[in-house]
C-alpha cells in the first residue's frame, strides 16, 4: 500500500437524464477515501463554466453518499448542466480533501473549434487555413476561390511539405500567400517531424495525401499500410490534426483510398468527425482530363455533415475547352517532335493495356497527364504534328500548366523549374520536375466548386440556432 498521496486523474461518462438534467456520479470508494472524502462527510460546490471544484467542508451543502459498494460522489442539479454543457465525458482530478472536475479534453477540444469557426463565420472574419502535403498549395487555393464566390474570407496560417522545389513555388507563386495570417508559417520537412513544430489553431485544413500507396501500380505487399514510405503516415496525421483542432478538414486522394485500411484507421482514430466522401470525374465538370480523385471531408460531429451528393458546377457558363485551348505554339521543326517508335509499337502489343494517346486538338477530353510524366511512354497524352503524320510530341510544362489552369504567379514559377532558371534546379532545366509539380495538382474546376458548396453549407451551419449549444 502506498505511503504517500497521489494525486489521481480519472475519465467518467456524463449521463443525460429524460428532464434534460445532467447527472454525473463517482462509484470510486478507494480514490475518494485517499483523497479524504469519507462517507457522510460534506462538501462545498463551486461552478465555473466547464469546471466544478468539490472542497472538504463541514458546513459544506453537498454529502458524500453512503452505499453498500462504499462511497459515492454524485451530482445532479441544473449548476452541473449549466457548467458542462453537451460534454460526453469529464476529467475528474482527486486530490487531497478536493475533486476537480473539467471537460474532457477531447470534449473541450470539440467546443472550442466549432464555437471558433461559428463566431468566425458570424462575424465575417477570415477562416484560418491550413494545408499538408501541400505541394504547389492549388487544392487549398481552389477551396479559398469557392469560398470567396460565397463571400467567405480566408488566410492560410500553415503549410507543411517535404519537398523543397514544391514549397518554393508555392510560397513564391500561390496567391493564397497574400492573404496569409501574421504566425503564418511554411514546414519543409517530414510529417513525421512536426511534433517538433508549433501548430497552430486552424478552422479547417486541406490534406494532399500521398496517392503512392494506394497505386495499381505498386505490389500487393506494398499497398496502403504495407507502403515502406507512406503506410503509417496516418499516425502522425492524426497527432498534427489533433494539435491544430480544425472544425473540419479535407482529404484529396485516388479512389481507391476511400475504400482503404488507412481510412478507415483513421476515421476509427476520430470519432468526433462525421465523414463523407464522393468520387468526382473531371469530365462531369468539363475538365479535359477525367482525373478521378475521392473528396473526404470529416466535419466536427456537432457541426452539419455535409451532404457530398450534389456539388453543382461553378463553371457550366464557361464554354468547353478543346486540347487546342492549352497548347502553346511550337516550331513544326523543333527538337520535340519524334516517330516515337517505342511509343506507337504498344498499339500491337494486345496484351498490353496501355496505347498511344494522340491528340490534334479539337478534342475536348483526354487522358490524365500524370505525376511521372518525364520519359516518353504510352498510355500518356501526346500531340500530333499538324503536318507530318508519323512525328508527335509531348504536351510541354507550360501547356500543362494550362491544362490546371494555374494562376499566371504560380505558373512563372514552374516555368523557372523547367527552364532552368529557378535556384533549386540546375542551369539546363528540369521537364520531368516540373511535370511532377504540375501532375500532383488538382482540378480547378472540381474543387473551386467544391469550396462554394462548402460555403453555402458552412454558412447555413452558422445560422442555425441549434447548432451548437448555449
Amino acid at each position: 500500500m502506498l505511503n504517500r498521496f497521489v494525486t489521481r486523474i480519472h475519465r467518467y461518462a456524463v449521463k443525460r437524464l429524460a428532464n434534460g438534467a445532467t447527472r454525473l456520479y463517482v462509484q470510486n470508494a478507494d480514490a475518494l477515501q485517499q483523497s479524504g472524502l469519507l462517507k457522510n462527510c460534506r462538501v462545498s460546490l463551486s461552478f465555473k463554466r466547464g469546471r466544478i471544484e468539490a472542497t472538504l467542508d463541514k458546513n459544506g451543502t453537498h454529502k458524500i453518499m453512503d452505499t453498500a459498494r462504499g462511497e459515492l460522489f454524485e451530482l445532479k442539479n441544473k449548476d452541473t448542466t449549466k457548467a458542462l454543457g453537451d460534454a460526453q465525458f469529464v476529467t475528474i482530478t482527486f486530490r487531497t480533501g478536493k475533486l476537480i472536475i473539467t471537460i474532457h479534453g477531447m470534449d473541450e477540444a470539440q467546443q472550442k473549434r466549432e464555437q471558433r469557426i461559428i463566431d468566425n463565420l458570424l462575424s465575417g472574419k477570415p477562416l484560418r487555413t491550413a494545408c499538408l502535403f501541400s505541394g504547389l498549395g492549388m487544392l487549398s487555393y481552389w477551396i479559398k476561390q469557392g469560398l470567396a464566390l460565397q463571400g467567405i474570407k480566408t488566410e492560410i496560417c500553415f503549410a507543411n511539405d517535404m519537398d523543397e522545389l514544391a514549397m518554393s513555388c508555392n510560397l513564391a507563386g500561390n496567391p493564397m500567400w497574400e492573404n496569409a495570417t501574421a504566425d503564418a508559417s511554411a514546414v519543409v520537412d517530414s510529417l513525421n517531424a512536426l511534433h517538433l513544430y508549433d501548430l497552430p489553431q486552424s478552422d479547417f485544413v486541406t490534406i494532399g495525401y500521398p496517392c503512392v500507396g494506394q497505386s495499381s501500380l505498386a505490389t500487393e505487399e506494398n499497398r496502403d499500410l504495407n507502403h515502406p514510405t507512406v503506410g503509417t503516415l496516418f499516425v502522425p496525421l492524426v497527432n498534427a490534426l489533433r494539435r491544430m483542432n480544425p472544425g473540419l478538414f479535407i482529404i484529396e486522394n485516388t479512389p481507391r483510398f476511400g475504400a482503404s485500411e488507412t481510412l478507415s484507421l483513421l476515421q476509427r482514430s476520430m470519432p468526433d468527425y462525421n465523414f463523407t466522401q464522393r468520387v468526382f470525374d473531371g469530365h462531369d465538370y468539363n475538365e479535359l482530363e477525367s482525373r478521378k480523385r475521392v473528396a473526404i471531408i470529416a466535419v466536427s460531429k456537432g457541426l452539419p455533415a455535409m451532404d457530398l451528393s450534389d456539388i453543382p458546377s461553378q463553371f457550366n457558363n464557361e464554354p468547353v475547352r478543346t486540347v487546342n485551348d492549352i497548347l502553346e505554339p511550337m516550331p513544326l521543326d523543333a527538337a520535340c517532335w519524334d516517330e516515337m517508335a517505342h511509343v506507337k509499337a504498344r498499339d500491337n502489343m494486345k496484351h498490353l493495356g496501355y496505347r498511344n494517346c494522340l491528340y490534334f486538338g479539337d478534342e475536348t477530353k483526354m487522358v490524365t497527364i500524370p505525376a511521372s510524366y518525364g520519359p516518353r511512354k504510352a498510355g500518356t497524352p501526346m500531340i500530333a504534328h499538324p503536318e507530318t503524320p508519323e512525328l508527335q510530341r509531348q504536351v510541354m510544362p507550360n501547356e500543362h500548366a494550362n491544362l490546371r489552369e494555374l494562376p499566371g504567379t504560380l505558373k512563372s514559377q514552374v516555368m523557372k523549374v523547367w527552364k532552368g532558371t529557378h535556384p533549386l534546379v540546375s542551369k539546363r532545366g528540369s521537364f520531368s520536375a516540373a511535370n511532377r509539380l504540375l501532375g500532383n495538382g488538382v482540378s480547378r474546376r472540381i474543387w473551386t466548386s467544391m469550396g462554394a458548396a462548402l460555403g453555402l453549407h458552412l454558412l447555413s451551419a452558422a445560422t442555425q440556432p441549434d447548432t451548437l449549444a448555449a
